[in-house]
This record gives structure tokens, C-alpha cells and sequence, in this order.
């Protein structure tokens, strides 16, 4: 029995025609996994070598950050030695150095980069020698000891003083001082602080010879010139020892108008009194022949110089002036007065003067001042305190009875 085949059935032939295109597309398929295989393969090869080498890199950050942390810790702790030993140096040359030469040098040395620098410069500069008269004498009486403890007493007052005006202490030479104004730091006013500083260390001689006679010895005096013009400044010295000074012909002229002086004279130059004389109160002047000067010098002896306020010394008498420009306004604007006025009292003078007529008025503060004033000058043996008021400004009769009932000879006197 033969089977007939069914219309719809595809022949052999399709289906070896089907067969093939099947085989082609595996065949196809085969070919894109081999393709596949291998692309993931390199994929892989390369994802291993990045990785590796990330590692690699990983490895030595780790390895440089622990050798700069540690090279980091190194220099801190070497940046921290070597702040420690400028800070050593800093304070070790200030106080070292600041007892003899002014903040200011001291200042330049440590912050200037060229401080420590050997050389110098040309300016114009105040020069100030002092030197006492009858220590010599006087230090006969006394054990070595005991002559440099009052060298010592005696120069650290007067070096508060020189160094409140601001001036420089170039040379400590027993009982004699050399020091400038002007250098390092220039001012306008060097002249006049200079001649100020005479004056304040003058009256603090009156201490000096107290302490003196509690030694049971005699009263000594200070003899002090005064100089202004060029002089070369500067460090000085070698690489071993150096010092701040000042050399020229202005040093040598200031040291011959100082031994020119007698008994407790101020004696300034024609130089120096060009730069101040609108401020002072001369006494005398003098013409005198000077070693290596061919001409005679005037010289004008100063027993006085105006400020704002000022102090000024005739025979048994001190006057401290307020000048109209001087405002005393407020607590704190008073205490420069109130120093200028115990000053004036360490002087011991026999009458004591406060001229207050150029003041356009005097609050509460300002009479604080004065009490306070006046129960200090009650511990000094001063015979007679005069002050002196203008009617311009109002004073109140509360206030003048508390002041003349602290002191019952205290004068005042009204214009």
C-alpha cells in the first residue's frame, strides 16, 4: 500500500535548503562566541594588568605618603628646634642687650635681615655725654663692692630716664654715658629729647646724692653736653664681637662741650640750640675755645625747655607748665603731668609751681590728679606748693577746699 503525500508537506528538497541555512547560522553564531571569547579574553588580560598596576601605584602612595609624613614629622620637628633657638636668641639678645641699648636697636638686630650686618650709615643725630663730678673722690671712701652697687643704683635710674625719651645708650663708661638720638630710628623732635632727658636726669641727681649721704658721703654732680650733626652709626666691630656705635668729629666735639660744664650744668651747642631754641629757657651762654676747633664756640647752658607740658628749674624753684595746647581731658591724659609733677618734687625744691593759666578748664579727673599730686609731694621736703589758675574756667569751691585741706599751705592764685 503506497502513502501519498500530503500537498502542504515541504519536499526534500526545502528541507535540505532549510537544513543548510540553519547550519550556516550556528556556523555564524559559532564564529561571533569565538569572537565573544576572545574579546573577553583581552578584556580580562587588561582588566589584570590595570589592576596590577593600580596595585602597583596603590602600593606606592602608601609607601611615598609614609615616607613624606615622615619626612613632614622630620622637618616640623626641626622647624620647631629652630623656633625654639630663635626664640632662645630673640629673648637672649634683648634682655642681654636691651639693658644698654635702646628697644629700638634691639628690634632692628632681631626683625631686620640686614640687623646683624656689619657697616653703617651717615645721618644726623643728638649726641649726649654726661659724666660725674666728685665720684672719684667720693668712691675712695667707699669698698670696690660698694662703688659699682652705687654704679649700678645711679646708672639704672638714669637709664629709665634715657630710655622713656627714647634715646639710645651707646656707651656705659663708669659714671660717664654716651648716647644719641636719632639712630636707629630718626625723629623730628631728637633734639628736644635730648635736651629733655638732660633736664629729667638732672633732677634725678637729688636721689642719687640721697643715697649718698646715707653712705655718709658727699654730694655728687652730673655734668652733661649736648651735640647735634653727622656722624656715621652703625654696627661696629667683627665677625666675633659686635656692637651698635657711632664714631666722627660730632662724638669728639659733645665729649669737650661736656668738660666745659661745672657743677650740675646742661651745656648744648650752637647746633643743638638752632634745633630747640624756640623751647628753652637759657640761663647763660658762654663763648669758649675748644680742643680742634679753630673758632670759639657759643655755648648756652639750659635750665629749662617748654612742652606741651613742661619743667623748669631757677635756683630753689620748680615750675611745671600746662600749655593751652595740652588738654587734660579723661583719667589717662593726666598722668603724664602727674609724673612731670613728682619729678619736679624728687627735686626737693623750696617752692613748687603748677601753672595751669593757659588751661581752657580742669574737670574732675584733672583734680584727682592734683590730690594725688599733692599727698606725694607731702612725703618730699617741699616748703611751699603754688598753684595757678585761670578765672577763664570754674573752680569749684568743693574742690579747692578738699586740695587746701590735703595740704594746709597750699597756695592758689586766680587770674
Amino acid at each position: 500500500m503506497s502513502v501519498v503525500p500530503c500537498p502542504n508537506d515541504p519536499s526534500q528538497d526545502d528541507l535540505l535548503v532549510e537544513l543548510e541555512a540553519q547550519r550556516q547560522r550556528i556556523a555564524a553564531l559559532e564564529k561571533d562566541k569565538r569572537e565573544l571569547e576572545r574579546r573577553l579574553e583581552i578584556a580580562v588580560a587588561q582588566a589584570q594588568d590595570h589592576s596590577e598596576a593600580l596595585a602597583q601605584e596603590r602600593d606606592d602612595l602608601v609607601t611615598m605618603l609614609q615616607v613624606t609624613t615622615d619626612h613632614a614629622d622630620a622637618i616640623e620637628a626641626d622647624l620647631q628646634r629652630k623656633a625654639e633657638e630663635l626664640r632662645e636668641r630673640y629673648q637672649f639678645i634683648r634682655h642681654t642687650f636691651g639693658r644698654y641699648i635702646s628697644e629700638d636697636v634691639v628690634a632692628q638686630l632681631l626683625d631686620s635681615p640686614e640687623g646683624m650686618e656689619l657697616g653703617g650709615e651717615k645721618r644726623q643725630v643728638t649726641i649726649l655725654m654726661s659724666d660725674l663730678r666728685g665720684f672719684t673722690a667720693a668712691a675712695e671712701h667707699l669698698d670696690p663692692q660698694d662703688v659699682m652697687s652705687f654704679l649700678n643704683r645711679y646708672l639704672d635710674a638714669m637709664v629709665n630716664i634715657i630710655l622713656s625719651y627714647r634715646g639710645t645708650i651707646i656707651e656705659i663708661l663708669g659714671d660717664g654715658l654716651l648716647v644719641i638720638f636719632g639712630a636707629p630710628i630718626q625723629q623730628d623732635d631728637d633734639a628736644q629729647r635730648a635736651v629733655a632727658c638732660a633736664l629729667a636726669m638732672q633732677a634725678q641727681m637729688e636721689e642719687v646724692n640721697t643715697l649718698l649721704q646715707q653712705e655718709g658721703l658727699p654730694e655728687i654732680e652730673m655734668g652733661i653736653g649736648i651735640h647735634t650733626g653727622d656722624v656715621v652709626v652703625g654696627n661696629i666691630g667683627s665677625q666675633q664681637r659686635t656692637k651698635y656705635g657711632v664714631v666722627g668729629n660730632t662724638v669728639n666735639l659733645t665729649g669737650r662741650i661736656e668738660s666745659q660744664t661745672t657743677s650740675s650744668q646742661v651745656l648744648i651747642s650752637p647746633s643743638t640750640y638752632r634745633e630747640t631754641a624756640a623751647l628753652l629757657k637759657i640761663k647763660q651762654q658762654m663763648t669758649v675755645e675748644l680742643k680742634g676747633v679753630p673758632e670759639p664756640v657759643t655755648l648756652y647752658e639750659v635750665n629749662g625747655i617748654g612742652e606741651d607740658y613742661a619743667i623748669r628749674y631757677d635756683d630753689d624753684t620748680a615750675t611745671v607748665i600746662c600749655k593751652g595746647s595740652f588738654r587734660l581731658r579723661g583719667g589717662e591724659a593726666y598722668e603724664p603731668i602727674l609724673k612731670l609733677l613728682m619729678q619736679a618734687a624728687d627735686a626737693r625744691p623750696e617752692i613748687l609751681t603748677l601753672d595751669l593759666r593757659a588751661l581752657e578748664f580742669l574737670n574732675s579727673s584733672g583734680i584727682n590728679t592734683l590730690s594725688k599730686f599733692i599727698l606725694e609731694v607731702r612725703r618730699h621736703e617741699v616748703s611751699q606748693v603754688v598753684i595757678k589758675g585761670s578765672s577763664q574756667f570754674s573752680w569749684q569751691s568743693k574742690s579747692l577746699t578738699n586740695l587746701q585741706r590735703l595740704m594746709p599751705g597750699l597756695q592758689m592764685e586766680i587770674e
